[in-house]
């Protein structure tokens, strides 16, 4: 298994509900398939 990634989304409301999507591609180009999830900021 790779890595772990991480990254900061700037410019987000408070109190507000995201949904985010995040796909991963290899060397050679594929794309996987999406995974995304919904969090609230505080």
């Amino acid at each position: 298994m790779p890595a772990t990634i991480t990254s900061t989304i700037d410019g987000l409301q408070p109190k507000t509900e995201y949904y985010i999507e995040v796909k991963a591609y290899d060397s050679y180009d594929n794309e996987s398939n999406a995974i995304g999830t919904m969090f609230s900021t505080q």
